[in-house]
């Protein structure tokens, strides 16, 4: 699982954070809280197999720390036992949830506060099918959130009202409720209870530490590999790369040493992860909040990841210039990653407070006096980490000692308030000391490797940049001299030069290949890789140069126009209904054209045969099973294409059926339900899926397979017509909104085309030879003959075009005479007399 999230960390911060939660948060509490039941199997076969997407409802609007006492309640009914969800008051709505998208499944894991009678219980998971493809789920209200940046998921608030649970829908753990309506528990205690509900804390602590780390190693590659190769032609050195200038170095370099720091805490955080019991949470209580009370090494280690992918992006973002900021560089995506888990898997600062408190309270916990040596070998991390531990050893007990003077004279606020910051510095420290110790562990395990040395020389660094930090503690509490603190200083220069002659082994040690990354001022040639991905950039700079730059030169006749490309080289494009007819000969043609092609359609072997014949062309073919009536599948589709290919171009709504045809009243409403939810359904839900990320790369083309029988009526075929219609008006509504952010959405209009959807029609001799009698042509289509069409309206040739309708029928729907009047040219020149 670790693997995974560190993969999808990297490619997509969105995408991992929905993993993280799916696996991390829901399905492993309904796996460790759950009992057996009809329903929570049910639960899990559709998690397992991705058929809902698993979310946590904990956060409340209206109170800060409601994971404490959640408003939210749970009530109990004996007479059919079973429970109904309230939310009881506006500020009780849970909040940031990613629940919003329509048509999407979603199972949320619910806190509320469990009441039996009027009894309150304590707090307890429920497990509920919040939305289902149709809408939310029973007595659930589901409202948009306002769009969050950092992180951009369908986040939205929910209110209950009446939403039913099954008995076994309750993750009880071992609690539970008799025949006579008696709770029971063997946590003797509501806090205890409350840490054991909160058991998957340890799981995202450490699937967040694990994909923060992740992202961060992702960031300060890339921003090194740009700074490795970006020349300037600053006046002092004109020619010379960023990482020649020393500010630059003295920015990067301790960044990329915080980086490896933090994963060698998140390392060793997978240890204590592995051997941890499931049952361990529960066994104290919470301190404030109930993260640190799960397992603080973990929430520790996940504080450590998050203050390291923050750092280190906006370190990377403020010295990579413009390119940090652009999205497909993906550097603000992490640090939109390292905001949202500041407060996500448990908020960074009350773990802080939290720890504090606890070691300032514990017993075990002694401070020991580290008396100062000076003068101070400042090239010793070892040096370092004694004067850490003096630095944690002054503060826990001047936090002892405050705490004695006015413990006894106030409230728990009052006693605490004014201390907190002092909490939060101790826990600080004494993270920082565990991250020193982590870091030493690592270089002494590497000893004899290739990666040795430049591990010492980062080591070093990194130990040097946490002093510098301390400087002033140790100055005012003598630990340190003057002298010494000039050492310091003096020594941190001298470790950066060190550390720039082992910075390719570093970053190379990180593992990430450029098809991860998929960043292109990472990429060796990264003028190249951007006008690539952006190519409208030349466009537009032609559009540029093209335009006249005075009244005389407007005056002017212009210069013949250049012939326009139908190359699609560099392109990727999704095919939906890509095992036959109409979609595999576009799916082909596009390889042909130069594109790689993502394949959907239900028949996986013949998805498979075709990608063959792509990959012999040279072409990337990306084979996805997908049932376009199912928008869980499209979902997953759309985004297991955008991961692979790094980014889709051309989206080909082309998957359709007949399904059913005959006389109007001959049909059902449930003919009409299957027939809709394939034509019509499965576009709006392609569209959603992929149009913000066509939007957002401000280019892209839609081309959406409808039919001639869309344009008029079409006996027979009523429904058929009816969805092909619609789709011929959602294409121009498209194009009217989408137009200025350059995305373009078109419509191929097919007439009679031999193919497996046509055959019924065609393979009746009489109805053939009727139907050719209406083509001009005085035949019908072949599917490849549709190509033409779909090449032009993807490739550049037709990037101001938007909103049309490519009609290829033969001539038939121009013949608006009918085959009759056709018939009337035998008779040649006719005078009117």
């Amino acid at each position: 699982m670790h693997a995974a999230l560190e993969w999808a960390a990297t490619v997509d911060p969105a995408l991992f954070h929905a993993a993280a939660v799916h696996i991390g948060v829901c399905t492993a509490t309904v796996l460790e809280l759950g009992r057996p039941g009809s329903y929570l199997a049910c639960i899990l076969r559709e998690l397992d197999a991705q058929q809902s997407v698993g979310t946590i409802l904990i956060t409340e609007l209206g109170r800060g720390n409601s994971h404490i006492a959640p408003g939210t309640q749970a009530r109990f009914h004996p007479e059919i036992r079973s429970f109904t969800l309230h939310t009881p008051d506006p500020g009780s709505t849970k909040i940031m949830a990613n629940v919003a998208a329509p048509g999407i499944p979603k199972t949320a894991i619910v806190h509320a506060q469990l009441l039996v009678g009027e009894r309150p219980c304590g707090v307890f998971p429920f497990v509920v099918r919040i939305r289902t493809e149709e809408g939310p789920g029973e007595g659930t209200t589901i409202a948009d959130l306002p769009e969050v940046p950092a992180v951009a998921l369908d986040y939205a608030s929910v209110s209950f009202d009446g939403t039913p649970v099954p008995y076994d829908g309750w993750l009880r753990d071992g609690a539970g409720i008799t025949d006579t309506g008696r709770f029971t528990d063997p946590l003797p205690d509501p806090d205890l209870r409350l840490v054991r509900s909160m058991a998957f804390s340890a799981n995202a602590s450490m699937g967040a530490g694990v994909g923060l780390a992740s992202a961060a190693r992702a960031c300060i590659t890339v921003a090194v590999r740009y700074g490795q190769q970006r020349v300037t032609e600053g006046r002092l050195a004109p020619g010379a790369r960023v990482l020649d200038y020393s500010t630059q170095r003295q920015a990067l370099y301790p960044a990329l040493a915080e980086v490896c720091a933090a994963t060698f805490v998140v390392e060793r955080a997978k240890t204590w992860y592995a051997d941890k019991a499931p049952e361990a949470a529960g066994k104290t209580g919470p301190t404030w909040a109930p993260w640190a009370a799960v397992d603080s090494g973990l929430a520790l280690a996940k504080v450590a990841a998050t203050r390291a992918l923050e750092k280190t992006a906006a370190t990377c973002r403020t010295r990579s210039g413009a390119l940090g900021l652009f999205a497909s560089n993906r550097i603000v995506e992490y640090e939109g990653l390292a905001h949202i888990y500041q407060a996500a898997a448990g908020d960074n600062l009350l773990i802080l407070m939290d720890t504090g408190k606890a070691l300032a309270q514990a017993a075990t916990n002694q401070a020991h006096a580290h008396p100062a040596h000076s003068p101070l070998d400042a090239v010793n991390p070892a040096s370092v980490r004694s004067l850490a531990a003096a630095r944690e050893a002054g503060l826990l007990t001047a936090l002892r000692e405050e705490l004695e003077k006015t413990e006894a004279n106030g409230t728990p606020f009052e006693t605490w308030d004014p201390l907190l910051p002092r909490a939060v510095e101790l826990a600080d420290a004494h993270l920082r000391g565990l991250t020193l110790t982590a870091f030493d562990d690592a270089v002494r395990a590497a000893e004899g490797s290739d990666i040795a040395e430049a591990l010492r020389s980062v080591q070093l660094l990194h130990a040097l940049e946490e002093l510098k930090r301390t400087l002033g503690w140790h100055l005012e509490n003598g630990t340190v001299t003057a002298a010494d603190a000039a050492r310091v200083h003096a020594a941190h220069e001298q470790a950066v030069t060190r550390v720039h002659r082992h910075v390719p082994d570093l970053t190379g040690a990180f593992c990430l290949p450029a098809a991860r990354l998929r960043a292109p001022m990472a990429g060796p040639d990264y003028i190249a890789a951007l006008t690539h991905e952006h190519g409208r950039w030349e466009h537009r700079q032609a559009e540029v140069n093209a335009r006249p730059q005075t009244i005389k030169e407007a005056a002017m006749p212009s210069a013949p126009a250049t012939t326009p490309s139908f190359s699609l080289d560099g392109k990727n494009a999704l095919v939906t209904g890509a095992s036959r007819g109409i979609g595999r000969v576009i799916a082909l043609a596009y390889a042909k054209a130069g594109a790689n092609v993502a394949l959907l359609a239900r028949d996986t072997d013949a998805l498979k045969q075709l990608a063959t014949e792509i990959e012999a062309i040279g072409r990337t073919a990306l084979v996805r099973t997908c049932d376009v009536a199912s928008a869980g599948q499209i979902t997953r589709a759309v985004g297991d294409a955008v991961a692979e290919l790094g980014r889709v171009d051309i989206l080909v709504n082309n998957a359709g059926t007949v399904d059913a045809a005959g006389p109007f009243l001959d049909l059902t409403f449930d003919d009409w339900v299957r027939i809709s939810r394939v034509n019509l359904d499965s576009l709006i839900h392609f569209c959603h899926a992929l149009g913000p990320r066509l939007v957002r790369q401000g280019d892209g083309s839609v081309i959406n397979v409808a039919s001639i029988a869309g344009t008029g009526g079409f006996p027979f075929l009523s429904y058929y017509a009816a969805t092909k219609a619609a789709m011929i008006s959602l294409t121009r509504s498209l194009a009217a909104e989408w137009a200025a952010s350059g995305v373009r959405v078109n419509a191929i209009t097919p007439g009679w085309h031999d193919t497996d959807l046509t055959k019924n029609f065609l393979g009746e001799p009489q109805v053939a030879k009727g139907l050719v009698r209406q083509i001009p042509a005085g035949r019908w289509g072949e599917p490849d003959e549709v190509t033409g069409a779909a090449v032009f309206l993807a490739s550049e040739a037709s990037k101001y075009i938007t909103g049309t309708c490519l009609t290829v029928d033969g001539g038939q729907t121009a013949n608006v005479g009918g085959p009759g009047m056709t018939d009337l040219l035998k008779l040649g020149r006719i005078e009117n007399t």
